[in-house]
């Protein structure tokens, strides 16, 4: 049993304010990157296909550094895996603001992928260090942050691209504030006190199985738009990959440490949680996109508003705007009238939000007030659902909880990006080259299905116990330094 120390000076209360600068920096990276991406294109010489996979790459690793760097944080610590996070960021960062060649920007992607890794590790902290509700309200902010600095990512990249006039330059500023950020982990926050039980260790073929599954799954998502879904690579990609993810999760079930406890995820309320979860990353990760092409069309089209640069860019912070200011309300609500109910109301907004769309589509100010609802909802589910299945399990498995959160969301959020990437190419007028409005109509309501249901898991989820008592504290913890 070996005591944890935490920095001179640290106290509990202080980490989630010292852990918001981290990930409001991981948010803003992850805004700048996709913004500026199509100058990095001209800039290193290639073509728009080529140029996904700087994307590509990044979702692609972090299917192996989430669940790898969030269990070896439960093993060894969570601030100890946050700060390798951060060195991985940070040599990545070089890396692509250095990149003469497409070939070092993707090597620089793939270590820039563990940043993916902030969150998982973050909340796991959080939750550590402070009592339930103190950590419900940490777990939100720290999302607030994201939302906020992805937001930020994504108006400074265009902007400082005009002002300094050199993509490599922009890339530069992002590589100096993942520099700054990482004081924060490595001087001023404390240790985690939880560890898991003694012989524990990582399942590395479980890693190695997980991470080839989910790596040729999302590869076929990515790709599968531009190729097509009837392309044989991308075919052979999904039935592979789910094949593995198959035999991955039967494999897990006969070890004795596994990466995943995939009996405690079976559990009725963890997995309605978590099927929750990936239906919220289906709503609100895959139709930004969609919604950013729909303002950007021209009104010749008989719809859309014609925005572009500065003025899209702040039509799109409606929804991230309100999300931030959902993240700060959630926690106090969840006090008055419980988590789940918090959920499906936020489900439920989320609904409202894109039906209201169809009707609401030709006028401006009508789509701002549907997006202000959306971010309102999604920023209240984002804020309340990670707490609710941390809650559920064992703090000595908090980091990989909610790397598979993290996983399960992202994941959800590139199944619908796919099918709506092939939704609007269906709905695409063979005369114009444009989409009609009918494949908007379909996205909408696709999305409004999905919140609706959302919601139904998160009602069916409510008043069942959670694993915050002794009893379910199911493995040794190591013992604890002063806060």
């Amino acid at each position: 049993m070996s005591s944890v120390q935490s920095p001179p000076g640290s106290s509990a209360a202080a980490v989630v304010g010292l852990l918001v600068g981290v990930e409001f920096v991981s948010g803003y990276i992850q805004g700048v990157v996709p913004t500026v991406t199509p100058a990095l294109g001209t800039a290193l010489g290639v073509d728009s296909a080529s140029l996904n996979w700087i994307n590509s790459v990044f979702l692609l690793s972090s299917a192996l550094w989430v669940p790898v760097l969030s269990k070896l944080g439960d093993l060894y610590g969570h601030r100890r895996l946050l700060r390798l996070s951060v060195v991985l960021l940070i040599v990545g960062s070089v890396l692509v603001a250095l990149a003469p060649t497409l070939a070092l920007a993707l090597a620089g992607r793939v270590l820039q992928g563990a940043l993916l890794c902030f969150l998982p590790l973050e909340m796991a902290l959080v939750r550590d260090r402070l009592d339930t509700e103190r950590a419900r309200a940490g777990i939100a902010i720290l999302i607030g942050a994201l939302t906020l600095g992805v937001s930020a990512g994504s108006v400074a990249g265009g902007a400082l691209l005009d002002l300094l006039g050199s993509v490599h330059m922009v890339l530069w500023v992002s590589a100096a504030a993942a520099g700054v950020c990482a004081t924060i982990p490595f001087f001023f926050v404390p240790e985690s006190r939880t560890r898991a039980q003694e012989g524990a260790h990582v399942d590395w073929a479980g890693a190695a199985l997980l991470a080839l599954g989910l790596g040729l799954f999302m590869l076929a998502l990515a790709f599968g738009p531009q190729r097509g879904w009837a392309d044989p690579g991308t075919l052979t990609s999904l039935l592979v990959g789910a094949t593995v993810l198959v035999a991955w999760c039967r494999f897990e079930l006969h070890q004795a440490h596994p990466l995943v406890a995939i009996r405690h995820l079976a559990q009725p309320r963890l997995l309605a949680l978590y099927c929750a979860a990936a239906l919220a990353g289906m709503a609100l990760l895959g139709s930004p996109t969609v919604v950013a092409t729909f303002a950007a069309t021209p009104h010749a089209a008989g719809y859309g508003f014609g925005l572009s640069g500065t003025g899209l860019g702040f039509f799109l912070q409606t929804t991230a705007v309100s999300a931030f200011v959902a993240s700060l309300l959630a926690p106090r609500l969840v006090a008055v009238i419980g988590q789940s109910v918090i959920v499906t109301g936020g489900f439920v907004l989320i609904a409202v939000a894109f039906a209201a769309t169809m009707p609401l589509s030709a006028s401006l100010p009508g789509m701002v007030v549907a997006l202000g609802i959306l971010g309102l909802g999604g920023g209240t589910v984002a804020a309340v659902l990670p707490a609710m299945i941390l809650e559920q399990l064992p703090r000595t498995e908090g980091g990989i909880s909610a790397g598979v959160y993290n996983m399960v969301r992202t994941l959800g959020g590139s199944v619908m990006a796919g099918v709506f990437a092939a939704v609007l190419a269906s709905a695409t007028s063979g005369t114009t080259q444009r989409i009609t409005s009918g494949g908007y109509t379909a996205v909408w309501a696709v999305c409004a299905a999905v919140a609706l249901l959302g919601a139904t898991l998160a009602l069916a989820a409510r008043g069942r116990a959670t694993a915050e008592s002794p009893a379910a504290e199911r493995v040794t913890a190591t013992s604890s330094a002063s806060g």
